[in-house]
């Protein structure tokens, strides 16, 4: 599969740097309003995700205790000024981003 940019954001191929923002609008500081976000059956105990802000700060990480289990965070409509993964930021498994 390939990520898809609609609502709910969905990524699984992450060998490279994902800038949705810059995808999205040309801008990787674009304003999003995140409702949640959620990582769908990472294959490995100890696979991490991590996603940043536009500016590199953070905004949801999270490490696999379970695999094939699903981690996901409530933001009860968090402002995000850009949405990015680095290049192998997401170890496995696939990411859902909800957007308000």
């Amino acid at each position: 599969m390939a990520n898809l940019y609609l609502n709910p954001i969905m990524l699984d191929d992450f060998t490279a740097a994902i800038d949705v923002g810059d995808t999205l609008y040309g801008d990787s500081n674009a304003q999003f309003i995140i409702e949640h976000i959620e990582w769908i059956a990472p294959s490995t105990v100890a696979h991490t995700a991590v996603i940043t802000k536009g500016d590199g700060d953070p905004l949801w990480e999270a490490k696999c205790s379970v695999q094939h289990s699903k981690e996901e965070v409530y933001f009860d409509c968090f402002q995000s000024a850009g949405i990015k993964i680095a290049a192998n930021g997401v170890g496995s498994g696939k990411i859902y981003i909800y957007l308000k």
